[in-house]
């Protein structure tokens, strides 16, 4: 079976549910990550940025190395809300086809 038949023949709503669960994984340990640098630091990331901690805490390895992951998991929180937004438009398409 050639590649292109096999995709006419899948479920596509099998790969938008994989996908969601990825994404909900991803967003899941984000969250988790943000959480806890929440409580260590006492405050959210924007607050941190604005009251310059770095400089404050002398910018440490530990300080620096938090700050990087905390940065990292919020994007990682944006990216993981959008691409769900957009894979609910995909849900939503594929519904109306296979009425």
């Amino acid at each position: 079976m050639e590649v292109k038949e096999f995709f006419k023949t899948f479920p596509a709503y099998l790969v938008v549910e994989s996908l969601e669960k990825e994404l909900r994984t991803r967003l899941e340990r984000a969250q988790k990550t943000i959480e806890k640098f929440e409580k260590k630091y006492g405050m959210s990331l924007k607050e941190f940025e604005e009251s310059k901690q770095l400089e404050k805490l002398n910018y440490s390895w530990e300080v620096e190395k938090d700050y990087i992951d905390w940065d990292k998991a919020e994007s990682e929180m944006k990216f993981c809300n959008r691409k769900l937004k957009e894979l609910q438009n995909w849900k939503s398409l594929l519904l109306l086809q296979n009425r």
